[in-house]
C-alpha cells in the first residue's frame, strides 16, 4: 500500500512515476482490459472490471501528474537543462488520457 500512497502523492521520482507507473503499467493494464473485455460475457462484471480500470488510471495520472509538479519545482533553477522533462511528461499524460477518453468514446457509441 505504501508504494500506491506514495505514487499518489507524487513522492516516486519522475522516471519512475512516468515511465514505470504510467507507461509500462498502463500498456499492461490495456492489455489485460482488452483481454477481459473479449472474454466477458456478464454487465455486472463488466461494470466491475471497468469500474477498476478507471480507478487505476486516475492513480496513474494523478500520481505522475504530482511527480512532474515535484520535479519541475526542484529544478527551478534549472529551467533550461531539465524544466522541460516535467512539461514533456504532463503533455504525454494530457495527450494519452485524451486519447484514451476519446478511443472509449468511440467505443460506447460503435457497441
Amino acid at each position: 500500500m505504501g508504494y500506491l500512497l506514495k505514487h499518489w502523492r507524487g513522492e516516486h521520482s519522475l522516471a519512475r512515476s512516468f515511465w514505470f507507473n504510467f507507461l509500462i503499467l498502463g500498456f499492461l493494464l490495456d492489455k489485460i482490459f482488452q483481454s477481459v473485455l473479449e472474454d466477458m460475457e456478464s454487465l455486472g462484471v463488466f461494470a466491475f472490471v471497468f469500474a477498476g480500470f478507471l480507478l487505476f488510471w486516475i492513480w496513474q495520472l494523478v500520481g505522475t501528474w504530482r511527480a512532474a509538479v515535484r520535479y519541475d519545482k526542484l529544478c527551478v533553477g534549472e529551467r533550461s537543462r531539465h524544466g522541460y522533462k516535467a512539461t514533456l511528461a504532463k503533455s504525454i499524460v494530457l495527450l494519452v488520457s485524451g486519447l484514451w477518453v476519446f478511443t472509449l468514446m468511440l467505443s460506447l457509441f460503435v457497441f
